[in-house]
């Protein structure tokens, strides 16, 4: 199908004609080889980092998430942006990383082989049951909810039995233990 690419963060072309990711270096060839097919079809948007009200706005407006990095590294193990777009029933097609097949096997569309036409196939004909069950994940992964399972676990694995808070508060999950007189 037509479509544009809008890609937002830390991309940029380079003066040697390539595109890169300045935060993925696992996956700067194929994004770069990606954006470049899309850039010469005349349907690449480079938006840049975006404030927040902008990517909600993006976001609700898109038709399809691509998440094309096949990210083996500690810091990407869970990908809020991937819960948030299935949160507001927005298809995800992600490459099976190990860490995020875990979690989201399921609830989005695994590209094994060709990422590029899984996000083809996804725009055209997205599957409404998968759609559904990844609303369903991110509906129980609140951080109201996570900041509950988080003092559970807390609780439990404590040497000093001490009472746990736990609470969500601008995107961040804080621990309070309250020591006992």
């Amino acid at each position: 199908p037509h479509a544009t690419l809008h890609v937002t963060g830390t991309v940029e072309k380079f003066a040697n004609g390539k595109y890169y990711d300045l935060r993925q270096r696992e996956c700067a060839e194929a994004l770069s080889r990606g954006l470049l097919v899309a850039e010469a079809a005349g349907g690449l948007s480079l938006l840049g980092r975006l404030p927040r009200a902008e990517l909600d706005r993006e976001l609700s407006e898109a038709s399809v998430f691509a998440f094309p990095c096949q990210v083996q590294s500690p810091c990407e193990t869970f990908s809020v942006s991937v819960m948030e777009c299935l949160a507001i029933g927005l298809p995800v097609v992600l490459k099976p990383a190990d860490a995020l097949r875990s979690v989201y096997e399921g609830t989005v569309r695994m590209a094994e082989d060709n990422f590029v036409d899984a996000v083809c196939e996804t725009l055209v004909a997205p599957d409404a049951d998968v759609v559904a069950r990844g609303r369903a994940l991110a509906a129980h992964h609140t951080f109201a909810n996570q900041a509950e399972v988080l003092a559970s676990i807390l609780r439990q694995y404590l040497p000093v039995k001490a009472p746990v808070r736990a609470k969500a508060s601008n995107g961040f999950i804080q621990a309070h233990l309250q020591p006992t007189p």
